[in-house]
């Protein structure tokens, strides 16, 4: 897939140029090389950009760089320098702000497999080699096809980050394959839980994600922990998350906030550490200006 003219990110093959390294800065196949990779936000979440050494500008109207279909991203919202080993994010004193690893910077020293917010786009940034990036290192993905390439890139980057996921697509194009490789390629040594949020009884559903205490309701002869403490330094799957009942998203929000479970009839909270990787074949968007989500 080629770029157009006015779309600076691009799909990346041994034999792309792009808007930000010339053909020749990737000519040794295992010469380090930082790639940012888009996984939400804009047009398309599939398109990633090698960075050159020194500075590329990043924003809504760049005249030359990374430039973001973007709303709440400024005209030019920060600089990536790139420096012997390491990049460095300046904002651009922006109103929205620049974000590295979930918080706000006006200069920060970027690592491998951070988070970068500009606006409303996500990005992951990479240390890799360009042997690395046409690795297919993702075997449970299959397919020759551009579309396919750029899955098994993305899956790669976002794995070892702590970034929660949500993957949309229709059901049976394999939304829980890609979210074990998510957990597989992570370095998180706890289980890989996965729930079907649509096949959970509404009047069950609190006490299947949190757990409950004794006596919480009829039938609770014993203490039981719920699905995230089962899955503690692992990783959640919520599959079919749009399902989930209106009246418990609150109380999921508050989980998800604080990081803190408490069981049904309890009043005492437990820190969990569990990574949240959600799927959904609806359109969410759509479903919170409908208000059932």
């Amino acid at each position: 897939m080629r770029p157009r003219n006015d779309e600076p990110w691009t799909e990346h093959t041994r034999s792309d140029t792009t808007t930000t390294a010339d053909a020749s800065a990737v000519a040794d196949a295992d010469a380090p090389l930082w790639v940012l990779f888009r996984v939400h936000g804009g047009k398309s979440p599939l398109r990633s950009a090698m960075l050159a050494p020194g500075v590329t500008s990043v924003g809504r109207a760049v005249p030359e760089g990374i430039r973001l279909a973007d709303d709440r991203s400024s005209r030019i919202h920060a600089s990536l320098v790139v420096d012997g080993d390491g990049v460095t994010v300046e904002d651009h004193d922006t109103k929205n702000g620049t974000f590295v690893d979930g918080t706000r910077i006006h200069a920060a020293r970027a690592r491998d497999v951070s988070v970068l917010r500009f606006g409303d786009s996500l990005c992951v940034l990479r240390r890799t080699t360009a042997r690395a990036l046409d690795d297919a290192s993702v075997p449970d993905v299959i397919g020759a096809s551009p579309a396919a390439c750029a899955l098994r890139r993305q899956l790669a980057a976002l794995a070892p980050t702590a970034a929660w996921v949500l993957l949309l697509g229709e059901t049976g194009v394999g939304k829980e394959v890609c979210a074990r490789v998510l957990h597989q390629k992570s370095d998180r040594r706890g289980p890989f839980v996965a729930v079907n949020c649509g096949a959970i009884p509404a009047e069950l559903a609190e006490s299947q994600l949190f757990g409950h205490a004794k006596g919480a309701f009829t039938g609770a002869d014993s203490a039981r922990d719920g699905w995230f403490q089962a899955a503690d330094g692992g990783t959640l799957f919520l599959d079919e998350i749009g399902e989930l009942p209106l009246t418990l998203q609150p109380k999921l929000l508050r989980v998800l906030d604080e990081r803190v479970v408490a069981r049904v009839g309890d009043t005492r909270g437990r820190a969990v550490d569990v990574r949240i990787v959600a799927a959904t074949n609806r359109d969410l968007g759509r479903d919170v200006e409908q208000g059932t989500f």
